[in-house]
């Protein structure tokens, strides 16, 4: 069953709450040669089931990434943050593979909210989980993920450039003659940190002026 907030304030008060169970999914051998083709990893434990018959496994199992790729969508049918612009994946802290997960098993998760912590633009969350084995005695997987939830507008009706520091100074950069200069005379400010896009999360997207200077300077 979903849970569904409505903005940062709402999604803050679940810290530390369990976030329940998702619906069993079945990973099949299509679903395992179709990560196969778009990883280009085809060793035989994962796409010749008359080979992996007879090997360690008795059968062919998921690629460990494959299982881990199944996080995001499962997660989603745990918690809706609603009143929010984009969610990002930030990346993992920790995660293991007690055990393999073999075609047609099914899997599903079991996920706690552990800490939410803001930051500038929104707040990253850190969620606990683990992918049970339909029957296993161990899990395919356990890990902790930070993603970032970000807030639906900043000032003036643009997004907030999530590695923006709060002020009123604005960056007043404007096309430089030269790329990867900044313009004469017209300093950073030392509360934009923003100006190198790499450090942006959403450099294409983003409409602050920093990044906006940084994209027509080549910063």
């Amino acid at each position: 069953m979903s849970i569904t907030v409505n903005g940062l304030d709402e999604l803050k008060k679940l810290a530390g709450s369990d976030l329940g169970t998702s619906e069993w999914i079945e990973v099949t051998q299509e679903r395992i040669n179709t990560f196969a083709d778009a990883t280009g990893d085809h060793q035989w434990i994962h796409v010749d089931p008359e080979r992996a018959a007879a090997g360690p496994f008795g059968a062919p199992i998921a690629h460990g990434y494959l299982t881990l790729s199944l996080f995001i969508p499962l997660f989603t049918e745990l918690l809706d943050v609603e009143g929010v612009s984009t969610k990002v994946n930030y990346g993992l802290n920790r995660v293991r593979f007690p055990a393999p997960v073999k075609v047609g098993s099914r899997i599903r998760l079991v996920a706690k909210l552990a800490a939410v912590e803001d930051v500038p633009g929104g707040v990253q969350i850190a969620v606990e989980g683990t992918i049970e084995i339909d029957g296993g005695p161990k899990p395919a997987a356990v890990l902790q993920s930070p993603l970032a939830v970000l807030r639906l507008t900043g000032g003036h009706g643009r997004p907030t450039c999530v590695y923006r520091r709060p002020s009123t100074a604005a960056c007043t950069s404007t096309r430089s003659s030269t790329p990867g200069t900044r313009p004469a005379g017209r300093p950073r400010p030392a509360a934009c940190r923003c100006s190198r896009r790499s450090r942006c999360l959403r450099p294409r997207t983003c409409l602050c002026r920093c990044c906006v200077g940084a994209a027509r300077t080549g910063w």
